[in-house]
């Protein structure tokens, strides 16, 4: 009996572990950065999901690289149109900064517009209705749904855009990458925007589907796989992102 209690604690413990929270502890501050590096996406799927799910990857890794600065609102170049952010964070893509604003508070982060900066433009895009992207305290099987809208601007017409951000701690268990092994939970969300709030009836839009495992104290993503799929008028476009994290 005693061998059997010893061994139920031991897995209740590996269990709370792998299934933890987030708190206001995991709300990114300026100083913090995200280094990652895209990888090959051939046979990389998001695998099961669930109680105690194994997740094992062979990534070939490229010689892209994505850095994500949290930043100071102040540093940034347009932050007088996004009075209400208190937190930035910028990458870089073409020479060009793609800079996003955040309202932070003590038990939710939330999206409030984007802008992109160069020599010779910036375009402002303030969200009307903002995005909450995360809750405090999230929990495992925890769900976050909510619409949001922005105006954008196009050869001197404005459109109107609606979204919608739905978010959802689905699994946990363990995670190989190459070869290391780490315990971990994962976060899917499914993120859509267009000029209409049906993707098929949209002559514009766009539908991100992410996945992302999170390791315990991190704030960030160890790894993530996005599917996007694009639509411009009558066409149609889909890709696949995949991203290791290299240091955060």
């Amino acid at each position: 009996m005693k061998i059997l209690f010893s061994i139920i604690l031991s897995l209740c413990s590996s269990f709370s572990f792998a299934q933890f929270t987030f708190t206001n502890e995991y709300i990114p501050v300026a100083g913090d950065r995200l280094f990652q590096v895209k990888t090959d996406t051939a046979g990389i799927t998001p695998g099961a999901k669930g109680d105690n799910a194994v997740w094992d990857f062979n990534l070939l890794l490229t010689k892209d690289t994505l850095v994500t600065f949290y930043v100071n609102i102040n540093t940034t170049p347009v932050a007088e149109a996004f009075p209400n952010s208190n937190l930035a964070s910028f990458v870089t893509q073409k020479n060009i900064n793609v800079y996003t604003y955040y309202q932070t508070a003590f038990n939710e982060l939330i999206y409030i517009g984007t802008a992109n900066y160069s020599k010779s433009y910036i375009f402002s895009i303030p969200f009307q209705n903002p995005k909450t992207v995360f809750n405090y305290p999230f929990k495992y099987k925890d769900t976050l749904n909510n619409d949001y809208n922005f105006f954008l601007e196009s050869a001197g017409v404005e459109n109107f855009f609606y979204g919608n951000y739905c978010l959802n701690y689905d699994s946990f268990g363990k995670i190989k990458l190459n070869g290391n092994e780490y315990d971990c939970i994962r976060i899917h969300s499914v993120d859509y925007y267009g000029d209409s709030e049906e993707f098929k009836e949209s002559n514009f839009s766009w539908r991100i589907e992410s996945y992302q495992w999170f390791v315990k104290g991190n704030k960030f993503p160890v790894f993530s796989i996005s599917y996007t799929d694009k639509k411009s008028k009558l066409q149609k476009s889909s890709f696949k992102e995949v991203y290791l994290t290299v240091s955060n």
